[in-house]
């Protein structure tokens, strides 16, 4: 055994974990300091922690508290950063989510006492421009507009093949595009919300409670086309998935 963590634990789930993670857990015994594993450890929300739970003993760890996280840390501190490393990428993806609902509150607020401006010349609702392959509208200057689907520059930006195991997908699907919400018209805004979604306007799985920030250079632009049916309403602080988990 690489790492001195296993102790004097007789219990077979302990070992079948340890195991699993042993090699990792010696590379970061060699290359951490166990002063700075635990300050990293204390960084990490409670919240993100019951998969430290299996490392813990007796009857207490059925309850995720800070008591018997930190117990648990003090005696496993390489072993829980393994963990969650391993995790790491769907606690980035929750917190993801919670800075752009938050931002939408932010938004919401610093709107709240905006005087309504009334344009009196609006423009045609209809984009102007020749029809190119597969109905796509090829404008002069291209601009988002409300409802429309747009590739994304970077089709991997927001989707792996991780992604397709963890949200149980084919992994030859692709959410590769973005959709701007039915409800808001961009104007010639070069940063808008939009929704991630595949070639045929489902929801990306790890988005779908909100839109997220993007610049029109994230997006070819040229290459938009309208998409019938409307966007949802993004769920709020108190309703999003995120937060019930």
């Amino acid at each position: 055994m690489l790492f001195s963590e296993a102790g004097d634990r007789w219990d077979a789930g302990f070992h079948l974990l340890r195991q699993e993670i042993e090699p990792r857990t010696a590379e970061l015994e060699r290359t951490i300091p166990r002063p700075e594993a635990l300050a990293r450890l204390d960084r990490v929300p409670l919240r993100f922690k019951s998969v430290l739970l299996p490392l813990g003993w007796g009857s207490s760890v059925r309850t995720l508290s800070q008591k018997t996280v930190d117990a648990i840390q003090q005696k496993y501190p390489y072993m829980c950063l393994a963990l969650l490393e391993r995790d790491r990428k769907e606690m980035i993806r929750t917190l993801g989510a919670e800075i752009a609902v938050l931002q939408q509150a932010i938004s919401a607020v610093l709107d709240l006492c905006e005087p309504v401006v009334e344009v009196e010349d609006a423009e045609p609702a209809g984009p102007t421009g020749t029809e190119g392959h597969d109905g796509v509208v090829e404008e002069a200057t291209p601009r988002l507009r409300a409802g429309w689907i747009y590739p994304l520059a970077d089709p991997d930006r927001y989707w792996d093949e991780d992604d397709a195991e963890t949200y149980d997908i084919d992994p030859r699907k692709r959410f590769s595009y973005a959709r701007v919400a039915t409800d808001a018209d961009p104007g010639d805004c070069y940063i808008h919300d939009v929704w991630i979604v595949d070639d045929e306007g489902h929801m990306h799985p790890g988005y779908d409670s909100c839109p997220v920030p993007v610049r029109t250079d994230d997006l070819v632009l040229s290459r938009g086309r309208s998409m019938a049916g409307e966007t949802p309403k993004p769920k709020t602080i108190f309703d999003s998935g995120w937060l019930r988990s």
